[in-house]
Protein backbone atom coordinates (compact mmCIF):
# COMPACT_ATOMS: atom_id res chain seq x y z
CA UNK A 1 0.00 0.00 0.00
CA UNK A 2 1.25 3.52 -0.73
CA UNK A 3 1.10 6.06 1.54
CA UNK A 4 0.91 10.02 0.11
CA UNK A 5 1.87 12.49 3.11
CA UNK A 6 0.03 15.68 3.13
CA UNK A 7 1.84 17.99 5.69
CA UNK A 8 -0.21 20.32 7.80
CA UNK A 9 1.97 23.23 8.96
CA UNK A 10 0.99 24.67 12.63
CA UNK A 11 2.75 27.85 13.31
CA UNK A 12 3.24 28.13 16.84
CA UNK A 13 2.99 31.04 18.71
CA UNK A 14 5.70 31.70 21.71
CA UNK A 15 6.14 34.35 24.44
CA UNK A 16 8.29 34.27 27.23
CA UNK A 17 7.13 34.38 30.75
CA UNK A 18 10.08 36.31 32.18
CA UNK A 19 12.17 38.49 30.25
CA UNK A 20 14.67 38.42 32.39
CA UNK A 21 15.60 34.65 32.10
CA UNK A 22 15.98 34.46 28.46
CA UNK A 23 18.76 37.22 28.88
CA UNK A 24 20.53 34.77 31.28
CA UNK A 25 19.83 31.59 30.18
CA UNK A 26 22.52 29.78 27.86
CA UNK A 27 21.79 26.52 25.65
CA UNK A 28 25.35 24.41 25.56
CA UNK A 29 25.87 22.33 22.24
CA UNK A 30 27.49 18.69 22.40
CA UNK A 31 28.30 16.55 19.82
CA UNK A 32 27.13 13.46 19.65
CA UNK A 33 29.79 10.65 18.35
CA UNK A 34 28.46 7.01 18.68
CA UNK A 35 30.93 4.21 18.01
CA UNK A 36 29.92 -0.01 17.93
CA UNK A 37 32.22 -2.95 19.54
CA UNK A 38 34.73 -2.22 16.80
CA UNK A 39 34.74 1.17 16.66
CA UNK A 40 33.01 1.95 13.96
CA UNK A 41 30.31 5.38 13.73
CA UNK A 42 27.41 4.51 14.03
CA UNK A 43 24.92 6.51 11.78
CA UNK A 44 21.50 7.04 11.60
CA UNK A 45 18.20 8.94 13.50
CA UNK A 46 16.84 5.58 15.30
CA UNK A 47 19.43 4.54 16.84
CA UNK A 48 20.84 7.44 17.90
CA UNK A 49 17.74 8.46 19.60
CA UNK A 50 17.89 5.09 21.24
CA UNK A 51 21.00 5.22 22.78
CA UNK A 52 20.76 8.43 24.14
CA UNK A 53 17.61 8.14 25.76
CA UNK A 54 18.91 4.52 27.67
CA UNK A 55 22.22 6.78 28.01
CA UNK A 56 20.17 8.99 30.33
CA UNK A 57 18.35 6.26 32.00
CA UNK A 58 21.31 4.76 33.06
CA UNK A 59 23.43 7.92 33.11
CA UNK A 60 21.30 10.25 34.98
CA UNK A 61 23.56 10.90 38.01
CA UNK A 62 26.80 11.64 35.53
CA UNK A 63 24.82 14.38 33.71
CA UNK A 64 23.41 15.91 37.05
CA UNK A 65 20.26 15.24 36.16
CA UNK A 66 20.11 17.49 33.57
CA UNK A 67 16.91 17.60 30.91
CA UNK A 68 18.19 17.81 26.99
CA UNK A 69 17.28 18.04 23.97
CA UNK A 70 18.56 15.89 21.13
CA UNK A 71 18.75 16.27 17.08
CA UNK A 72 18.91 12.49 16.67
CA UNK A 73 21.78 13.01 14.63
CA UNK A 74 24.82 14.91 16.11
CA UNK A 75 23.94 17.59 18.38
CA UNK A 76 22.60 17.81 22.15
CA UNK A 77 21.75 20.77 23.77
CA UNK A 78 21.64 21.29 27.33
CA UNK A 79 20.26 24.37 29.61
CA UNK A 80 23.47 24.94 31.24
CA UNK A 81 26.80 23.00 31.13
CA UNK A 82 27.26 19.19 31.91
CA UNK A 83 29.43 18.77 34.66
CA UNK A 84 32.66 18.24 32.23
CA UNK A 85 33.26 19.00 28.75
CA UNK A 86 34.08 15.95 27.54
CA UNK A 87 31.92 12.32 28.70
CA UNK A 88 32.01 8.89 27.78
CA UNK A 89 29.72 6.32 28.27
CA UNK A 90 29.50 2.81 27.39
CA UNK A 91 25.61 1.53 26.50
CA UNK A 92 24.31 -1.85 26.11
CA UNK A 93 21.54 -2.11 23.33
CA UNK A 94 19.47 -5.69 22.94
CA UNK A 95 18.55 -6.42 19.56
CA UNK A 96 17.57 -8.23 16.73
CA UNK A 97 20.88 -9.02 13.88
CA UNK A 98 19.92 -9.24 10.23
CA UNK A 99 22.23 -8.94 7.91
CA UNK A 100 24.55 -6.12 9.65
CA UNK A 101 21.28 -4.62 10.43
CA UNK A 102 20.04 -3.66 14.18
CA UNK A 103 16.50 -4.98 14.20
CA UNK A 104 14.40 -3.64 17.46
CA UNK A 105 11.64 -5.86 18.53
CA UNK A 106 8.56 -4.46 20.10
CA UNK A 107 7.14 -4.64 23.63
CA UNK A 108 10.67 -5.40 25.19
CA UNK A 109 13.26 -3.25 26.93
CA UNK A 110 15.63 -2.09 24.81
CA UNK A 111 18.37 -0.15 27.20
CA UNK A 112 20.36 -1.61 29.83
CA UNK A 113 23.40 -1.17 31.70
CA UNK A 114 26.09 -3.36 32.19
CA UNK A 115 26.91 -4.91 35.75
CA UNK A 116 30.21 -5.50 37.23
CA UNK A 117 29.41 -9.15 36.99
CA UNK A 118 28.94 -8.30 33.22
CA UNK A 119 25.26 -9.47 32.81
CA UNK A 120 22.85 -7.00 31.94
CA UNK A 121 20.16 -5.52 34.61
CA UNK A 122 16.77 -5.44 34.28
CA UNK A 123 16.13 -8.60 31.67
CA UNK A 124 13.78 -11.27 33.06
CA UNK A 125 14.67 -14.75 32.07
CA UNK A 126 11.90 -15.15 29.59
CA UNK A 127 13.04 -12.26 27.99
CA UNK A 128 16.89 -13.68 28.11
CA UNK A 129 15.66 -16.44 26.20
CA UNK A 130 14.51 -14.77 22.82
CA UNK A 131 16.62 -14.61 20.17
CA UNK A 132 18.43 -11.30 20.62
CA UNK A 133 21.81 -10.17 20.92
CA UNK A 134 23.41 -7.61 23.10
CA UNK A 135 25.56 -5.28 21.35
CA UNK A 136 28.16 -2.48 23.33
CA UNK A 137 28.14 1.09 21.95
CA UNK A 138 30.30 3.87 23.42
CA UNK A 139 28.50 7.58 23.04
CA UNK A 140 31.05 10.44 23.58
CA UNK A 141 29.41 13.91 24.08
CA UNK A 142 32.11 16.93 23.14
CA UNK A 143 31.52 20.53 24.01
CA UNK A 144 31.13 22.40 21.02
CA UNK A 145 29.40 25.84 21.39
CA UNK A 146 27.15 28.10 23.89
CA UNK A 147 23.87 29.52 22.43
CA UNK A 148 22.62 32.87 24.01
CA UNK A 149 18.44 32.77 24.56
CA UNK A 150 18.76 36.46 25.21
CA UNK A 151 19.23 36.43 21.33
CA UNK A 152 15.39 35.70 21.41
CA UNK A 153 14.24 38.84 23.42
CA UNK A 154 15.97 41.11 21.99
CA UNK A 155 14.42 39.69 18.62
CA UNK A 156 11.18 40.60 20.32
CA UNK A 157 12.03 43.87 20.53
CA UNK A 158 13.08 44.19 17.38
CA UNK A 159 16.80 44.20 17.20
CA UNK A 160 18.86 42.68 14.65
CA UNK A 161 21.03 39.72 16.15
CA UNK A 162 23.19 37.81 13.97
CA UNK A 163 22.38 33.82 16.06
CA UNK A 164 18.53 34.34 16.70
CA UNK A 165 18.10 31.05 13.95
CA UNK A 166 20.54 29.04 16.04
CA UNK A 167 18.79 29.67 18.99
CA UNK A 168 15.15 28.96 17.31
CA UNK A 169 16.53 25.63 15.68
CA UNK A 170 17.38 24.66 19.50
CA UNK A 171 13.72 25.42 20.19
CA UNK A 172 12.60 23.50 17.30
CA UNK A 173 14.38 20.29 18.23
CA UNK A 174 12.83 20.48 21.53
CA UNK A 175 9.59 20.60 20.27
CA UNK A 176 10.46 17.60 17.73
CA UNK A 177 11.80 15.32 20.57
CA UNK A 178 8.59 15.91 22.59
CA UNK A 179 6.96 14.67 19.79
CA UNK A 180 8.76 11.34 19.65
CA UNK A 181 8.15 11.03 23.23
CA UNK A 182 5.17 11.12 22.03
CA UNK A 183 5.03 8.09 20.25
CA UNK A 184 4.65 9.96 16.98
CA UNK A 185 7.06 9.10 13.51
CA UNK A 186 9.49 12.09 12.81
CA UNK A 187 10.35 12.16 8.99
CA UNK A 188 12.92 15.17 8.82
CA UNK A 189 11.22 17.96 10.56
CA UNK A 190 7.15 16.55 9.96
CA UNK A 191 6.04 13.89 12.26
CA UNK A 192 3.12 11.66 11.90
CA UNK A 193 0.74 10.66 14.72
CA UNK A 194 -1.18 7.31 14.24
CA UNK A 195 -4.82 8.48 14.88
CA UNK A 196 -7.57 7.55 12.48
CA UNK A 197 -8.66 10.62 12.12
CA UNK A 198 -4.97 11.77 10.37
CA UNK A 199 -5.77 9.24 7.43
CA UNK A 200 -7.63 10.24 4.09
CA UNK A 201 -8.40 7.37 1.53
CA UNK A 202 -7.57 8.94 -2.11
CA UNK A 203 -8.49 6.07 -4.03
CA UNK A 204 -6.85 3.59 -6.25
CA UNK A 205 -5.14 1.51 -2.68
CA UNK A 206 -3.57 5.48 -1.75
CA UNK A 207 -3.81 6.97 1.63
CA UNK A 208 -2.97 10.34 2.67
CA UNK A 209 -1.65 10.58 6.27
CA UNK A 210 -1.64 14.08 7.37
CA UNK A 211 1.79 15.16 8.94
CA UNK A 212 2.54 18.44 11.30
CA UNK A 213 5.43 20.65 11.29
CA UNK A 214 6.21 22.59 14.64
CA UNK A 215 8.31 25.70 15.17
CA UNK A 216 8.80 28.78 16.85
CA UNK A 217 7.91 30.74 13.69
CA UNK A 218 5.21 32.88 14.18
CA UNK A 219 3.07 33.50 11.32
CA UNK A 220 -0.78 35.25 10.77
CA UNK A 221 -2.56 34.05 7.60
CA UNK A 222 -5.70 32.41 8.73
CA UNK A 223 -7.29 34.64 10.78
CA UNK A 224 -6.99 37.89 8.30
CA UNK A 225 -8.30 35.94 5.75
CA UNK A 226 -11.08 34.83 8.21
CA UNK A 227 -12.15 37.66 8.44
CA UNK A 228 -12.32 38.98 5.29
CA UNK A 229 -14.15 36.02 3.80
CA UNK A 230 -16.42 35.80 6.23
CA UNK A 231 -18.00 39.49 6.23
CA UNK A 232 -21.59 39.76 5.22
CA UNK A 233 -22.11 36.03 5.27
CA UNK A 234 -25.06 34.73 7.15
CA UNK A 235 -24.97 32.27 9.36
CA UNK A 236 -27.29 30.30 11.64
CA UNK A 237 -26.85 29.28 15.27
CA UNK A 238 -27.12 25.84 17.09
CA UNK A 239 -28.55 26.85 20.48
CA UNK A 240 -31.16 28.82 19.35
CA UNK A 241 -31.55 28.35 15.70
CA UNK A 242 -31.65 32.05 14.57
CA UNK A 243 -30.16 33.74 11.50
CA UNK A 244 -27.11 36.38 11.91
CA UNK A 245 -24.80 38.57 9.42
CA UNK A 246 -21.60 38.27 10.00
CA UNK A 247 -19.92 41.94 10.49
CA UNK A 248 -16.86 40.99 12.06
CA UNK A 249 -14.71 38.49 14.25
CA UNK A 250 -13.58 39.43 17.89
CA UNK A 251 -10.14 40.83 18.55
CA UNK A 252 -9.95 38.35 21.30
CA UNK A 253 -10.40 35.02 21.93
CA UNK A 254 -13.77 33.12 23.42
CA UNK A 255 -12.44 33.06 27.37
CA UNK A 256 -10.85 35.97 27.25
CA UNK A 257 -13.74 38.50 25.30
CA UNK A 258 -15.57 40.17 27.76
CA UNK A 259 -18.83 42.02 26.88
CA UNK A 260 -21.54 43.88 29.36
CA UNK A 261 -24.31 41.61 30.84
CA UNK A 262 -27.25 42.97 31.83
CA UNK A 263 -28.60 41.71 35.54
CA UNK A 264 -32.05 40.78 36.17
CA UNK A 265 -33.96 43.05 38.40
CA UNK A 266 -34.83 39.96 40.78
CA UNK A 267 -31.48 38.99 41.79
CA UNK A 268 -30.97 42.58 43.75
CA UNK A 269 -29.71 44.86 41.05
CA UNK A 270 -31.07 48.09 40.02
CA UNK A 271 -32.32 48.05 36.31
CA UNK A 272 -30.16 48.98 33.90
CA UNK A 273 -26.96 47.50 36.27
CA UNK A 274 -24.56 45.57 33.88
CA UNK A 275 -21.52 43.51 34.66
CA UNK A 276 -18.95 42.54 32.23
CA UNK A 277 -18.66 38.42 32.18
CA UNK A 278 -16.22 36.40 29.40
CA UNK A 279 -18.17 35.12 26.33
CA UNK A 280 -16.89 31.48 27.73
CA UNK A 281 -18.33 32.34 30.69
CA UNK A 282 -21.72 33.42 29.67
CA UNK A 283 -22.75 29.71 27.21
CA UNK A 284 -21.41 27.41 30.05
CA UNK A 285 -23.05 29.30 33.22
CA UNK A 286 -26.04 30.99 31.92
CA UNK A 287 -26.79 28.78 28.64
CA UNK A 288 -25.86 25.28 30.57
CA UNK A 289 -23.80 24.87 26.82
CA UNK A 290 -19.93 23.18 26.84
CA UNK A 291 -17.73 25.30 24.81
CA UNK A 292 -14.47 22.86 23.37
CA UNK A 293 -12.30 24.11 20.86
CA UNK A 294 -13.93 27.27 20.12
CA UNK A 295 -12.98 28.64 23.78
CA UNK A 296 -9.27 29.22 21.75
CA UNK A 297 -10.80 30.91 18.84
CA UNK A 298 -12.12 34.12 18.30
CA UNK A 299 -15.97 34.66 17.99
CA UNK A 300 -18.07 35.72 15.16
CA UNK A 301 -20.03 38.77 15.79
CA UNK A 302 -23.57 38.88 14.72
CA UNK A 303 -24.82 42.31 15.95
CA UNK A 304 -24.32 45.92 15.16
CA UNK A 305 -21.26 48.14 14.89
CA UNK A 306 -22.01 49.56 18.19
CA UNK A 307 -23.25 46.35 20.11
CA UNK A 308 -21.61 43.63 19.44
CA UNK A 309 -23.10 40.05 19.30
CA UNK A 310 -20.29 37.14 20.08
CA UNK A 311 -21.10 33.75 19.19
CA UNK A 312 -18.56 31.22 19.44
CA UNK A 313 -17.17 29.45 16.16
CA UNK A 314 -18.62 25.73 17.23
CA UNK A 315 -22.07 26.98 17.60
CA UNK A 316 -22.55 28.27 14.17
CA UNK A 317 -23.31 26.94 10.75
CA UNK A 318 -23.03 28.45 8.15
CA UNK A 319 -26.11 28.85 5.63
CA UNK A 320 -26.27 26.65 2.82
CA UNK A 321 -25.38 27.65 -0.76
CA UNK A 322 -23.01 30.22 0.34
CA UNK A 323 -19.41 30.13 0.13
CA UNK A 324 -17.54 28.53 3.51
CA UNK A 325 -14.16 28.94 5.19
CA UNK A 326 -13.61 25.11 6.50
CA UNK A 327 -12.19 25.41 10.32
CA UNK A 328 -11.31 21.75 10.21
CA UNK A 329 -7.06 23.19 9.87
CA UNK A 330 -7.62 25.59 12.90
CA UNK A 331 -9.34 22.54 14.98
CA UNK A 332 -6.77 20.02 14.01
CA UNK A 333 -3.53 21.95 14.96
CA UNK A 334 -5.34 23.19 18.17
CA UNK A 335 -5.87 19.41 19.26
CA UNK A 336 -2.29 19.08 17.99
CA UNK A 337 -1.17 21.56 20.46
CA UNK A 338 -2.76 20.22 23.37
CA UNK A 339 -2.58 16.69 22.32
CA UNK A 340 1.20 16.50 22.40
CA UNK A 341 1.44 18.66 25.69
CA UNK A 342 4.02 20.91 24.72
CA UNK A 343 3.68 23.11 28.46
CA UNK A 344 4.86 19.50 30.36
CA UNK A 345 7.99 19.34 28.81
CA UNK A 346 10.91 20.56 31.47
CA UNK A 347 13.41 21.77 28.83
CA UNK A 348 11.00 24.42 27.84
CA UNK A 349 10.01 24.95 31.28
CA UNK A 350 13.51 25.79 32.61
CA UNK A 351 13.65 28.09 29.75
CA UNK A 352 10.79 29.78 30.50
CA UNK A 353 9.23 29.29 27.62
CA UNK A 354 5.37 28.19 27.14
CA UNK A 355 3.33 27.67 23.74
CA UNK A 356 -0.12 29.49 23.50
CA UNK A 357 -3.37 27.24 22.52
CA UNK A 358 -4.37 29.93 20.31
CA UNK A 359 -3.38 31.42 17.21
CA UNK A 360 -1.80 34.81 17.58
CA UNK A 361 -3.11 37.91 15.56
CA UNK A 362 -0.45 40.83 13.92
CA UNK A 363 -1.47 43.66 11.94
CA UNK A 364 -1.24 43.54 8.36
CA UNK A 365 -0.63 46.58 5.72
CA UNK A 366 -2.15 46.95 2.28
CA UNK A 367 -0.28 48.59 -0.31
CA UNK A 368 -1.15 50.79 -2.38
CA UNK A 369 -1.42 50.08 -6.05
CA UNK A 370 1.09 51.89 -8.41
CA UNK A 371 0.27 53.92 -11.15
CA UNK A 372 1.19 52.49 -14.90
CA UNK A 373 1.31 55.05 -18.06
CA UNK A 374 3.22 57.63 -18.97
CA UNK A 375 1.18 60.85 -20.42
CA UNK A 376 -1.79 59.14 -18.90
CA UNK A 377 -2.08 57.79 -15.87
CA UNK A 378 -3.40 54.27 -15.79
CA UNK A 379 -4.88 52.70 -12.28
CA UNK A 380 -4.93 48.89 -12.55
CA UNK A 381 -8.02 47.12 -10.44
CA UNK A 382 -7.72 44.26 -8.19
CA UNK A 383 -4.05 43.79 -9.68
CA UNK A 384 -5.67 44.13 -13.40
CA UNK A 385 -5.48 46.95 -15.82
CA UNK A 386 -6.16 47.26 -20.06
CA UNK A 387 -4.92 49.08 -22.75
CA UNK A 388 -7.70 49.71 -24.38
CA UNK A 389 -7.79 53.42 -26.59
CA UNK A 390 -3.91 53.30 -24.95
CA UNK A 391 -1.28 54.39 -27.37
CA UNK A 392 2.42 52.52 -27.21
CA UNK A 393 5.11 55.30 -25.81
CA UNK A 394 7.32 54.66 -29.05
CA UNK A 395 5.67 52.67 -31.75
CA UNK A 396 7.33 52.02 -34.73
CA UNK A 397 6.44 51.39 -38.60
CA UNK A 398 5.52 48.21 -40.17
CA UNK A 399 6.14 48.56 -43.98
CA UNK A 400 6.36 44.94 -44.84
CA UNK A 401 3.88 41.89 -43.83
CA UNK A 402 2.09 39.28 -44.83
CA UNK A 403 -1.59 37.37 -43.78
CA UNK A 404 -1.38 33.26 -43.82
CA UNK A 405 -4.82 32.11 -43.50
CA UNK A 406 -5.34 28.47 -42.27
CA UNK A 407 -8.68 28.56 -42.01
CA UNK A 408 -11.74 27.04 -44.75
CA UNK A 409 -13.67 29.95 -44.76
CA UNK A 410 -12.06 33.62 -43.69
CA UNK A 411 -11.90 36.61 -45.58
CA UNK A 412 -8.08 37.68 -45.38
CA UNK A 413 -8.48 41.03 -46.95
CA UNK A 414 -11.41 41.67 -43.57
CA UNK A 415 -8.34 40.58 -41.12
CA UNK A 416 -5.89 43.08 -43.07
CA UNK A 417 -7.90 46.02 -42.88
CA UNK A 418 -9.21 45.22 -39.17
CA UNK A 419 -5.32 44.90 -38.53
CA UNK A 420 -4.07 48.26 -39.84
CA UNK A 421 -6.79 49.84 -37.70
CA UNK A 422 -5.80 47.93 -34.74
CA UNK A 423 -2.44 49.36 -35.41
CA UNK A 424 -3.46 52.61 -36.45
CA UNK A 425 -5.32 52.77 -32.60
CA UNK A 426 -1.86 51.88 -30.83
CA UNK A 427 0.08 54.79 -33.16
CA UNK A 428 1.37 52.29 -35.20
CA UNK A 429 1.46 53.21 -38.63
CA UNK A 430 1.10 49.67 -40.89
CA UNK A 431 1.42 49.96 -44.74
CA UNK A 432 -0.79 47.53 -46.41
CA UNK A 433 0.48 43.74 -47.29
CA UNK A 434 2.10 43.25 -50.84
CA UNK A 435 0.63 39.99 -50.98
CA UNK A 436 -2.20 37.31 -49.25
CA UNK A 437 -1.16 33.95 -49.14
CA UNK A 438 -4.20 31.58 -49.19
CA UNK A 439 -3.82 28.06 -47.67
CA UNK A 440 -3.10 24.88 -49.75
CA UNK A 441 -6.29 22.46 -49.88
CA UNK A 442 -4.51 20.03 -48.48
CA UNK A 443 -3.74 21.71 -45.44
CA UNK A 444 -7.39 21.94 -44.51
CA UNK A 445 -7.94 18.38 -44.01
CA UNK A 446 -5.26 17.84 -40.83
CA UNK A 447 -6.82 16.86 -37.49
CA UNK A 448 -9.10 19.36 -35.69
CA UNK A 449 -7.19 18.88 -33.00
CA UNK A 450 -3.90 20.60 -34.10
CA UNK A 451 -5.99 23.81 -35.41
CA UNK A 452 -7.96 24.38 -32.28
CA UNK A 453 -4.95 23.54 -30.04
CA UNK A 454 -3.16 27.29 -29.89
CA UNK A 455 -6.58 28.82 -29.44
CA UNK A 456 -6.72 26.71 -26.49
CA UNK A 457 -3.95 28.35 -25.32
CA UNK A 458 -4.31 31.61 -26.18
CA UNK A 459 -7.87 31.19 -24.30
CA UNK A 460 -6.27 30.03 -21.18
CA UNK A 461 -4.22 33.11 -20.94
CA UNK A 462 -7.27 35.31 -21.12
CA UNK A 463 -8.98 33.55 -18.42
CA UNK A 464 -8.83 35.47 -14.72
CA UNK A 465 -6.50 33.80 -12.39
CA UNK A 466 -4.53 34.97 -9.16
CA UNK A 467 -0.89 35.56 -8.80
CA UNK A 468 0.68 32.71 -6.37
CA UNK A 469 2.80 35.57 -3.55
CA UNK A 470 6.51 35.42 -3.66
CA UNK A 471 9.00 35.37 -0.71
CA UNK A 472 11.80 37.50 -0.62
CA UNK A 473 14.64 37.16 1.29
CA UNK A 474 17.33 40.32 1.59
CA UNK A 475 20.76 39.20 1.17
CA UNK A 476 22.56 42.99 1.13
CA UNK A 477 21.04 46.19 1.29
CA UNK A 478 23.37 48.91 -0.04
CA UNK A 479 20.75 51.62 0.29
CA UNK A 480 19.50 51.24 3.56
CA UNK A 481 15.72 50.91 2.16
CA UNK A 482 13.13 51.00 4.55
CA UNK A 483 10.65 47.78 5.29
CA UNK A 484 8.19 50.12 3.55
CA UNK A 485 9.89 51.09 0.33
CA UNK A 486 11.50 47.94 -0.33
CA UNK A 487 7.90 46.48 0.00
CA UNK A 488 6.53 49.02 -2.36
CA UNK A 489 9.49 48.78 -4.73
CA UNK A 490 8.96 45.22 -5.30
CA UNK A 491 5.15 45.70 -5.59
CA UNK A 492 5.37 48.02 -8.20
CA UNK A 493 7.73 45.75 -10.04
CA UNK A 494 5.23 43.34 -10.36
CA UNK A 495 3.42 46.07 -12.67
CA UNK A 496 5.85 46.31 -15.56
CA UNK A 497 6.07 43.07 -17.19
CA UNK A 498 5.68 43.52 -20.78
CA UNK A 499 4.14 40.49 -21.68
CA UNK A 500 1.03 40.66 -19.16
CA UNK A 501 -1.88 42.82 -18.33
CA UNK A 502 -2.10 42.13 -14.61
CA UNK A 503 0.03 41.80 -11.59
CA UNK A 504 2.44 38.58 -11.53
CA UNK A 505 4.17 37.27 -8.57
CA UNK A 506 7.53 37.51 -9.45
CA UNK A 507 8.67 40.90 -10.41
CA UNK A 508 9.87 41.89 -14.19
CA UNK A 509 13.79 41.71 -14.04
CA UNK A 510 13.63 38.20 -12.45
CA UNK A 511 10.85 37.46 -15.63
CA UNK A 512 12.75 38.65 -18.06
CA UNK A 513 16.13 37.08 -17.04
CA UNK A 514 14.31 33.96 -17.31
CA UNK A 515 13.15 34.40 -20.36
CA UNK A 516 16.87 35.22 -21.63
CA UNK A 517 17.70 31.93 -20.20
CA UNK A 518 15.42 30.05 -22.31
CA UNK A 519 16.23 31.64 -25.01
CA UNK A 520 20.13 29.43 -25.31
CA UNK A 521 18.78 26.69 -25.45
CA UNK A 522 17.48 27.64 -28.90
CA UNK A 523 20.43 29.09 -30.48
CA UNK A 524 21.11 27.05 -33.53
CA UNK A 525 24.51 24.32 -32.93
CA UNK A 526 26.68 24.92 -35.37
CA UNK A 527 29.75 22.42 -36.96
CA UNK A 528 32.10 22.63 -35.12
CA UNK A 529 34.56 23.73 -38.09
CA UNK A 530 32.23 26.39 -38.72
CA UNK A 531 31.52 27.64 -35.35
CA UNK A 532 34.63 29.75 -35.08
CA UNK A 533 34.25 31.33 -38.33
CA UNK A 534 30.47 32.21 -38.11
CA UNK A 535 27.93 34.49 -36.02
CA UNK A 536 24.19 34.54 -36.17
CA UNK A 537 22.36 36.93 -34.32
Amino acid sequence: MWKMHTIARKPLQSFCEDAYLLSILLFYQYSVHITSEGKRAVEGNGIGRKLVDGLYQTYSSALASKKFAYDGEKALYTVGPLPQNKLEFTVTLYCLLYKNSYIFPTGIVLFFCVNENGSPSGVTEKRARRSLQSKIFTVELSYAAKIPLKSIALALKGADVDNTQEALRVLDIILQQQAVNMGCLLVRQPFFHDDSRNFTDVGAGVIGVRAFHSSFQPRNIDWVKAKRMLKNMRIKTRHCNMEFKIIGISEKPCNLQFFPMKLKTGDGASEGETTDITVFEYFTKHCGIELTYSAYLPCLDGGKPKRPNYLPLELCVLVSLRRQKPQDRIRTLTDAVSKYHYDSDLVLTTCGISIEKQLTQIEGCILDTPKVGNSEDCIPFKGRWNFNNKTLLNPTRIDRWIVVNFSARCDTSHISRELINSGRKKGILIERPFMLLEEEPRSRRQSHAIRVEKMFEQIQTKLPRNSRPAHYHVLLDEIDFSPDDLQNLIHSLSYVYQRSTMAISIVAPICYAHLAAAQMGQFMKLHDKVQGSMFFC
